[in-house]
């Protein structure tokens, strides 16, 4: 039967692949210090705080969705970045500088969403994000420990975005 032989090899082809597209992508992240990095906090590098008053652009992205239509990319004038207990800059706010954009003059909470030691020019993280018209007292908290159930319900929209040195 020389098709069980050609389909075997073919079916041992395929899983070398497989194998080899997995350890690729391991690697991958590894080396982007995503979430199967060894690093044992999710941080902001400490030049990060160099950016503090300058624009930063916030690039949307799918991630598990919106809570609202996902908004258009947009420039945000870098506030504030907060750090847990530990010390590990962990995310920050900003206010929403794009004019004609739907939310301009509106303000950023951003907190990072993947393990890994990121920072805003070559190094970028996905954050978990919400848009607020007013910056809620509870900022630090959410860009500490962003968890969903604990958001005020001021919010105009969540999801996911990439923060990274405006162009």
């Amino acid at each position: 039967m020389p098709g069980l032989g050609c389909a075997n090899l073919t079916h041992r082809m395929d899983l070398l692949i497989a194998r080899e597209t997995i350890s690729e992508r391991k690697q991958y992240r590894v080396q982007r210090g995503g979430i199967l990095s060894m690093t044992p906090s999710d941080t902001l590098s400490p030049d990060s705080n160099n950016y503090i008053g300058e624009s930063l652009r916030v690039a949307p992205i799918y991630g598990w969705g919106w809570s609202d239509d996902q908004p258009a990319d947009f420039n945000m004038r870098l506030l504030a970045l907060q750090a847990d207990a530990a010390g590990a800059v962990k995310g920050g706010h900003g206010e929403i500088v794009a004019p004609g954009h739907k939310y301009n003059g509106y303000f950023v909470v951003f907190s990072l969403h993947h393990k890994g030691r990121w920072n805003f020019t070559d190094n970028i993280a996905d954050y978990s994000i919400c848009i607020f018209r007013e910056l809620p007292l509870s900022w630090q908290a959410i860009a500490v420990n962003f968890t969903p159930s604990k958001l005020p319900r001021t919010y105009s929209t969540c999801g996911f975005a990439r923060i990274g040195v405006a162009p």
